[in-house]
């Protein structure tokens, strides 16, 4: 049997499946392991990234961090006592829908807010139509350095935790996907997708990296390491505001990948694009499943 003969046997014993997992990690690991050699470890990386130009007090993003999450959970709590005598169904529906307005309109603040602090308003904060094409693949290559890796550190969560705690431990569910898994209704299904995909990673970004991020910067510039040590920072709080502990690590690997994304770049419609990615895909495993 020759070597053509024994790779077509292994590739014949390898299902569709487990040939794509192969491919998604060697093509990962290849983009970060490249990424790594050329920037000596990151240590080069962000060397000519930019700062964006603002007049932000070092408080606001602060402020509007607490003064936002603050007022969408009261107007959830508001809407959730006002649908008491209602199916549950459609509390769910009223829910997803108040959440989505009530970001929406924290979108609209936090754009009043550029308008008046960031050299060029919203170009200068980095939402420029014109790189959209552009930030879209840069996403999708970034997406696919990291993935494989969040992917191994969910798997070494998940072995720690059977080993120390149960054998039988499972890592819970997003809220938002165990929300879409238990309705089958399609409008549910579709607020849920359009608050996850579209809604949720344009306020996040421009909350965390547009204005937290820009803000430890700028007030770090005189450090030569202060594009990473703002990316640092605004990760570790980007992970922590999530509900569940057991999603931090992998968050917060996320989180610096989009955070780099934006200072190198210097466009917000990147980490948008690979928030959505990320969400997105969440989304259409929970679906398939």
């Amino acid at each position: 049997m020759n070597i053509f003969e024994n790779i077509s046997e292994i590739l014949c014993s390898v299902s569709t499946e487990g040939l794509f997992d192969y491919l998604f990690y060697l093509t990962g690991f290849t983009l970060l392991a490249i990424w790594l050699h050329d920037t000596s470890f990151g240590m080069k990386a962000l060397e000519k990234s930019r700062l964006r130009r603002n007049n932000m007090p070092a408080y606001l993003p602060l402020v509007m961090f607490f003064a936002i999450f603050l007022g969408i959970d009261l107007v959830a709590t508001s809407a959730t006592l006002l649908s008491g005598n209602l199916q549950n169904s459609q509390k769910v529906l009223i829910d997803e829908i108040v959440n989505i307005i009530a970001r929406l309109v924290s979108i609209g603040v936090i754009v009043y807010i550029i308008k008046i602090c960031f050299v060029r308003g919203i170009k200068g904060f980095g939402l420029n139509i014109k790189t959209i094409p552009k930030d879209f693949a840069f996403a999708l290559i970034y997406l696919i350095a990291i993935l494989p890796l969040m992917n191994l550190l969910l798997g070494a969560i998940v072995f720690l935790n059977e080993l120390i705690f149960s054998p039988d431990y499972q890592i819970p569910t997003h809220q938002e996907l165990q929300t879409l898994a238990e309705n089958s209704n399609i409008t549910i299904r579709f607020a849920i997708a359009v608050g996850t995909i579209v809604v949720v990673p344009f306020f996040e970004e421009m909350l965390f990296r547009g204005l937290l991020q820009t803000m430890i910067r700028s007030n770090l510039y005189f450090y030569k390491y202060a594009a990473w040590i703002a990316i640092l920072m605004t990760s570790v709080f980007f992970a922590i505001t999530h509900a569940n502990p057991s999603h931090w690590p992998v968050l917060f690997v996320l989180s610096m990948a989009i955070g780099y994304s934006y200072e190198k770049s210097g466009s917000l419609f990147r980490p948008v694009f690979m928030h959505m990615l990320f969400n997105g895909s969440a989304i259409i495993l929970t679906w398939i499943q």
